[in-house]
């Protein structure tokens, strides 16, 4: 039986011959998986919106020569029949209204493919309690203001994947999700947009159980075997988490006009996690003197710090002399006159301080 169209190879001649076979064909369909054309679209949508009562995975890669949203084959419309297990679009988007989504444990979308509204993929996740598998990415513009909706338990969803969204969509959408169990998350919000910074205090408000959950961090047992890594440069900051056992892996970019702003936030949010989890702090971008940077909120977990010519900018109050307990490694270049951290009530075994204008 001929239960899965692969739309993907042979000639224009060839795929437009078979693709009419697949039209007389597609009841049978278990599977289809298409790559085309935005130049002729109707016969794709003939297939798409033909009937398909046993599709459960669908595949649709749209290769555009023009803008985005002159493809014809916007909004198709699935028929009923059984409920999709696999969901992959890329550049062309689907009613989302439709019964057949329920059951789908992978969801990824791309490009045209994410709705442009918030409140639409809400919707969907809502009803998908089987979801393990959530991809997001190339979403370049939105059609309405972006708010975070009701929040979304999405239980089984161990993957997670939002890469180059504006800042907006991305945010809203971290703040809208909550996934206990998620193990593998990327996020990569590197498409600056107006309106992050309410959403990003949101994300790391002190006390977050959904942001403490993508980072493995919402129940104290999950502390035990991870590290932190946090690195604020000019204009970015990234986070990893590394797990001893290597069982996921979790890894975030964000574009920041003033990075130092999200350092802040970072360290309130962290200063909240209870029990005790390692974290590595690098700063090299600028921290106004009219806002230096606190030690304090950071003093519970922080194992090693350097700081790179922003030091000259650290808080009244966190420079003292410094009394290095045993196994504590202190490094120092550059001309500096801060005259030390002041560190003997923390955690960290290692302060290294780089830069040529480090005054306190």
């Amino acid at each position: 039986m001929w239960n899965t169209y692969d739309g993907w190879d042979g000639c224009e001649e060839e795929q437009e011959e078979i693709l009419e076979i697949a039209v007389q064909n597609s009841m049978r369909f278990s599977s289809i998986n298409l790559r085309l054309s935005h130049d002729d679209p109707f016969k794709i949508r003939s297939l798409l919106e033909g009937q398909t009562p046993a599709l459960n995975s669908l595949t649709v890669d749209v290769v555009r020569k023009g803008d985005p949203g002159e493809d014809g084959l916007e909004d198709f419309v699935l028929s009923q029949g059984a409920r999709l297990e696999v969901l992959v679009l890329n550049d062309t988007s689907l009613n989302f209204d439709s019964p057949r989504l329920s059951g789908l444990r992978i969801i990824i979308l791309s490009r045209a493919a994410v709705p442009n509204s918030l409140g639409v993929l809400l919707q969907v996740l809502s009803v998908t309690q089987r979801l393990e598998q959530l991809s997001l990415s190339d979403k370049k513009r939105v059609g309405e203001p972006l708010v975070p909706g009701p929040q979304v338990t999405l239980g089984h969803l161990k993957r997670l994947t939002l890469e180059h969204m504006t800042s907006n969509y991305c945010s809203a959408t971290l703040c809208s999700i909550y996934a206990p169990v998620s193990s593998h998350v990327r996020v990569s919000d590197v498409g600056w947009s107006e309106g992050y910074e309410p959403l990003d205090r949101r994300i790391w408000q002190t006390g977050n159980s959904q942001t403490a959950a993508l980072l493995g961090l919402h129940q104290p047992s999950d502390t035990r075997g991870l590290k932190i890594s946090i690195s604020a440069k000019s204009e970015f900051v990234e986070i990893s988490v590394r797990e001893q056992e290597e069982t996921g892996t979790r890894r975030f970019e964000f574009e920041r006009t003033q990075a130092s702003d999200m350092v802040k936030l970072l360290g309130e949010f962290f200063s909240g996690i209870p029990g005790y989890t390692p974290i590595d702090l690098t700063i090299s971008t600028t921290i106004p003197r009219s806002d230096p940077f606190d030690l304090a909120p950071w003093s519970g977990g922080l194992e090693s710090l350097e700081l790179w010519s922003s030091f000259a900018c650290l808080r009244d109050g966190a420079i003292g002399p410094t009394r290095g307990g045993p196994g504590r490694e202190q490094h120092r270049d550059g001309h500096d006159n801060s005259g030390g951290l002041d560190v003997s009530q923390s955690a960290i075994h290692r302060i290294s301080l780089h830069g040529d204008g480090a005054a306190a």
